[in-house]
């Protein structure tokens, strides 16, 4: 009974614990990202009127909006995705040269071959990023523009050809976001199959040792019949 009472208690903590983890985290990615508005506020008015014309008013928009998006989405992804499971490697590495350290010296190989894949197509995913940024400006100025300029569209009966042009700058959304989220999606596959590689690879070492255990034990076992006759 104390043990379950124990475990209930443990079970709980550890629930408070991440709660309020959770909050806390959430709350310094809140004052980060709020930080990070008042100083792209002040960089507007900083600028020069040349260098922020209304042709570029999509691109300092899109700082608000999308560009904002991506940098949340980075710190909220921060401890699930990348400090945790670094702490999991760090721990499990450690363990695993405490308790077998030929496997750990394999096990070892993952982070070069899990580094190679990214480091090829990181790059490319990069600048594919960045050209949808560009194209997601486009279409926010092409709104923008229809909007100001609603009644002169209608005055002159512009609206198929607005609209022409806007359906030409979505496709290209689309063709640079699938573009973007493919190689995105390539950065992770490749790391994974460089760790499939390696656990191939460690599972035939593990098969290798354990049939060299058995044929140790074999001998050990045969041997100490044969004294054990001899006597």
């Amino acid at each position: 009974m104390t043990l379950i009472v124990a475990m209930t208690i443990g079970v709980a903590i550890v629930a408070a614990a991440g709660l309020w983890r959770d909050y806390l985290y959430a709350r310094v990615c809140s004052l980060m990202l709020r930080d990070l508005r008042a100083e792209i506020f002040d960089q507007l008015h900083r600028l020069t009127p040349s260098s922020s014309g209304s042709e570029d008013n999509a691109g300092e928009t899109a700082h608000f909006s999308t560009d904002l998006a991506a940098i949340e989405h980075a710190l909220v992804s921060a401890v699930p995705w990348a400090l945790l499971p670094a702490l999991d490697v760090a721990i499990g590495t450690t363990l695993l040269f405490m308790l077998e350290w030929r496997l750990a010296v394999i096990a070892a190989l993952v982070f070069p071959l899990a580094l190679i894949g990214p480091r090829i197509v990181a790059p490319r995913a990069t600048r594919a990023s960045r050209e949808r940024k560009d194209q997601e400006a486009a279409v926010l100025r092409d709104v923008q523009e229809n909007i100001s300029a609603r009644q002169m569209i209608r005055a002159f009966r512009l609206e198929a050809l607005m609209r022409a042009r806007f359906i030409g700058r979505v496709d290209h959304l689309v063709a640079g976001s699938t573009r973007t989220g493919f190689l995105g999606a390539l950065v992770e596959r490749s790391a994974g199959i460089g760790i499939l590689l390696l656990q191939v690879v460690r599972a035939r070492h593990s098969i290798r040792i354990r049939r060299l255990r058995i044929r140790r034990d074999a001998a050990d076992s045969a041997r100490s019949r044969s004294i054990a006759a001899r006597r």
